[in-house]
C-alpha cells in the first residue's frame, strides 16, 4: 500500500516552482557542464549552484529555489566549474584556472559563508586541460577526473584521475582512458563502497572508430580494470554522436548511465544500468522522438527513483528543457514532460543535482541573444516514508506473540500502533532521514526502549521480547509472639499483582524462601501466591538471617533479606521433673509430673509448628495419638511466659 501511495503523489503531487531567475551570463553555455555537477543540495535542503560567466559564479537558494542569493564571482579566469557537498555541507568546487588555454585544474572548499585559499589538483607543463567532473564518496573523500589535451607522439586526448583524503591532499594523477583515440568529456560515480566509476566519449584504439561510451572501475584494494570497457556498442553514428555522459549511484549501490546517442540517426538519450557489478547487455532509448535530444542529466532520491533531464528540440526549431522519470516501484518510465516551453527561445544545457533530497532541481542556460539566463525550476517531492516492523513476545512465554502491546516512535514525527493477536506490529509510513525512539509497553512487561534509525529503506525489527516485570516482596517481619521456643514465624508483604512501576504483574507463581543460606537455588521452602508467610522451626539459637523472593513464570526476583536472633530460654516452667512416656508412643502418650503441685497448659505441634493436641496438666494427663500421622512432635508445657518443649516420637 505504501508503494502505491508513494507512486501515486510521484505523479501527481508535487508542489510545483515555476520558472526562477537566478543570473546572467554573457554566454550560451553558462550551464554546459552536463557531466559534472553544477547544482547540489545540502542536508539542512539548502540550494547551492554554480555556473560560467567569462569567470565562476556562485549562488544559493534557502527557499527551495524560489528566490537566490545574488551571484558571487568566485573566480574571474575559472571555467568549467563542478561542484559537490559533503555530510557536514561543506561544498567543495574544482575547475581549470586560466582561461581556454588553462594548464591547471584547481579545487577551494566553501563553509561558513567564505571560500578556501586556491588547491592546487593538477599543473601540467606540456599540455592544456578542461573538462574536470567532481565526485564525493561515502568518507567524504574527493575523486576528479579532467581532460587532458594530446601533444607530440600522443595527439589525442586522454582522460586523468586524482583522489583527495582530509589528510593527504591530492595524490598523484593516473591516466584512466590510456587509448589511442580522442577521450573526451569525462563524468564519474561513487558506489556505496567507494570504488570508483569513470566513463568518457572515445573512439578507442583507432581514430577512425566511431565514438563510443567507455568505462572504466577501481575497486577498493584491487585497483583499477585492467581494460576499459565499451558500454555504448553503437555503430556508424559519426564521429560526435555518442557523448554526454552522466551517471549516477542509487540507494542500494546501482549504477545508472545515461548518454546521447544516434544510432538511429536521430540523436537520442540512452540509459543503461549496472546491478552488482553487472551491465545491462541491452540499452534503453528514453528519449525515443524524431526529434534531435542532447544533454541528458541524471539524479535519483532517497527511494532509488530516477529523473533524467535533457535539451530536446520540441517541434524541431528550439531546444526544450524536458524530463522524464523511472518510478523504481512500477518499474516504467513516466511520459516527457516540458519544463522550460519557451517557444521561441533555446533551452539548453541543463543539469541536475546526483542527489535528490528534498527538491527535484534544474538549471539551464535560455535565451537567443546575449545576456543569456541561468533558470531554475524545481519541484518538491512528496516526504519518503518507509515501514516499521516487528512482533512482541515475552520472556515468560518465548515464542509467542503479545497481543495489546503499545509500540511508539518518537521524532520530528510522533507514531504509535498496537501489536495484533499474533504480536505482529507495523508503522505503514514513517518519514525518511530521521532517528526515532521506540518505546514498546505492554502490562506486567518493564517497557522496551530502542533506537531506530529510517535511512532510505523498510525496517524489519524482528523479534522484541519484554521482561516480564517482578515486583519484590517488601516489609520483612519476624515474629515469635506466642510460638514455642526454636519457632518463628516470617512475614512478609508483596505488590498483590501491582508492580513496583504501577503496571501489574503478569504470573506471580509464589515465593522462594530462605534460611541462612541466601543463594538462589538453595530455598528452604517455595510457596505459594498466599499466605504471604513462613513458620520456622527447629530454629537454633544464635544469629539467622531470613530471605524471600518472588517466583514468576520467567524467573526469580533478587532476594530480600532480615537478620534475627534467637534467644536462649532463661527459666524453665518449674522445678518439678516431667515423664512421658512411651516414647516412642503408638496408641496412647502419659504426660505426667513428678511429685504434683504445678499446673501447665500443653500443646502437641507437629513439625510445621502445627497444633494437634492441647491440654492442661496438674499430675497426669492420658493423651491418645492414635490419630497422629508418624513423625517428630514437640510438647510445649507453659506456665505463664516461661515454656518447655520436650520431643517425641509418633510411631
Amino acid at each position: 500500500m505504501k508503494y502505491i501511495l508513494f507512486s501515486f503523489l510521484l505523479a501527481f503531487s508535487f508542489i510545483v516552482n515555476a520558472q526562477n531567475f537566478v543570473g546572467q551570463s554573457i554566454q550560451n553555455t553558462a550551464t554546459e557542464r552536463n557531466n559534472a555537477r553544477l547544482i547540489v543540495e545540502d542536508n539542512s535542503g539548502k540550494l547551492h549552484l554554480v555556473y560560467y560567466n567569462n569567470g565562476i559564479y556562485y549562488s544559493s537558494s534557502e527557499t527551495n529555489g524560489s528566490t537566490w542569493s545574488t551571484p558571487i564571482l568566485v573566480d574571474e579566469v575559472g571555467r568549467n566549474p563542478s561542484l559537490v557537498v559533503d555530510s557536514n555541507n561543506t561544498l567543495h568546487l574544482v575547475y581549470k584556472k586560466g582561461g581556454i588555454s588553462a594548464v591547471e585544474i584547481v579545487y577551494r572548499s566553501y563553509s561558513n559563508s567564505a571560500w578556501s585559499a586556491i588547491e592546487l589538483v593538477s599543473h601540467d607543463d606540456i599540455s592544456t586541460v578542461s573538462r574536470p567532473a567532481l565526485a564525493i564518496d561515502t568518507d567524504n573523500n574527493l575523486h576528479c577526473v579532467w581532460q587532458r589535451a594530446g601533444f607530440s607522439s600522443t595527439p589525442n586526448s586522454e582522460i586523468w584521475y586524482s583522489k583527495r583524503t582530509q589528510a593527504d591532499g591530492w595524490q598523484a594523477a593516473v591516466n584512466v582512458s590510456n587509448s589511442y583515440g580522442a577521450s573526451e568529456y569525462p563524468t564519474l560515480t561513487t558506489d556505496l563502497s567507494n570504488n570508483v566509476h569513470v566513463f568518457w566519449k572515445d573512439s578507442g584504439e583507432a581514430i577512425e572508430n566511431d565514438k563510443m561510451v567507455l568505462y572504466r572501475k577501481f575497486t577498493v584494494g584491487l585497483g583499477w580494470d585492467s581494460n576499459y570497457t565499451n558500454l555504448s556498442n553503437t555503430t556508424g553514428n559519426g564521429s560526435s554522436a555518442t557523448m554526454d555522459p552522466c551517471a549516477v549511484t542509487d540507494i542500494q549501490g546501482n549504477i545508472h548511465l545515461v548518454w546521447k546517442d544516434s544510432q538511429t540517426g536521430t540523436r537520442e538519450i540512452y540509459y543503461k544500468k549496472c546491478t552488482n557489478g553487472t551491465w545491462e547487455s541491452n540499452f534503453t532509448n528514453i528519449s525515443n522522438s524524431e526529434v534531435a535530444s542532447s544533454y541528458p542529466s541524471i539524479s535519483t532520491d532517497t527511494q532509488g527513483n530516477l529523473y533524467v533531464f535533457w535539451s530536446e528540440k520540441v517541434g524541431g526549431i528550439y531546444f526544450e528543457t524536458v524530463y522524464k522519470i523511472f518510478d523504481k516501484n512500477l518499474g516504467n518510465w513516466s511520459n516527457l514532460t516540458n519544463i522550460s516551453n519557451t517557444a521561441s527561445a533555446d533551452s539548453n544545457h541543463p543539469n541536475t543535482p546526483s542527489k535528490v533530497k528534498s527538491n527535484i532541481s534544474v538549471i539551464w542556460t535560455e535565451g537567443e541573444a546575449s545576456p543569456y539566463s541561468v533558470l531554475y525550476y524545481g519541484q518538491m517531492l512528496p516526504p519518503a516514508v518507509y515501514s516499521v516492523s516487528g512482533i512482541v513476545q515475552g520472556d515468560d512465554n518465548p515464542g509467542f506473540g503479545i497481543p495489546g502491546a503499545v509500540a511508539q516512535l518518537e521524532g520530528n514525527q510522533n507514531y504509535e500502533v498496537t501489536s495484533l493477536t499474533d504480536g505482529n506490529f507495523l508503522f505503514p509510513a514513517v518519514l525518511d532521514n530521521d532517528s526515532y525512539t521506540l518505546t514498546v509497553t505492554k502490562s506486567g512487561y518493564q517497557p522496551y526502549v530502542s533506537e531506530v534509525i529510517i535511512d532510505g529503506e523498510n525496517v524489519d525489527l524482528g523479534t522484541i521480547t519484554l521482561n516480564e516485570l517482578k515486583s519484590l516482596p517488601y516489609d520483612l517481619q519476624i515474629s515469635f509472639d506466642e510460638l514455642p521456643h526454636g519457632q518463628a514465624a516470617f512475614i512478609w508483604n508483596h505488590a498483590n499483582g501491582e508492580g513496583t512501576s504501577g503496571k501489574e504483574s503478569k504470573s506471580l507463581i509464589g515465593f522462594n524462601v530462605y534460611l541462612d543460606d541466601i543463594t538462589p537455588g538453595n530455598q528452604l521452602a517455595t510457596t505459594g501466591v498466599t499466605p504471604t508467610y513462613y513458620l520456622f522451626t527447629n530454629l537454633v539459637e544464635g544469629n539467622h538471617i531470613a530471605g524471600v523472593s518472588g517466583l514468576y513464570s520467567s524467573g526469580e526476583t533478587d532476594i530480600v533479606t532480615i537478620p534475627f536472633t534467637v534467644n536462649p530460654v532463661s527459666v524453665p516452667y518449674v522445678n518439678n521433673k516431667i515423664h512421658v512416656y512411651p516414647n516412642p508412643c503408638s496408641s496412647n502418650l502419659i504426660i505426667e509430673m513428678e511429685g504434683g503441685g504445678g499446673n501447665a497448659n500443653f500443646e502437641i505441634l507437629n513439625l510445621r509448628g502445627q497444633v494437634v493436641f492441647s491440654g492442661n496438666l496438674n499430675e497426669k494427663t492420658d493423651v491418645p495419638t492414635t490419630s497422629f500421622v508418624p513423625g517428630i512432635y514437640f510438647i510445649k508445657l507453659w506456665s505463664g511466659k516461661t515454656f518447655e518443649l520436650i520431643k517425641i516420637v509418633k510411631e
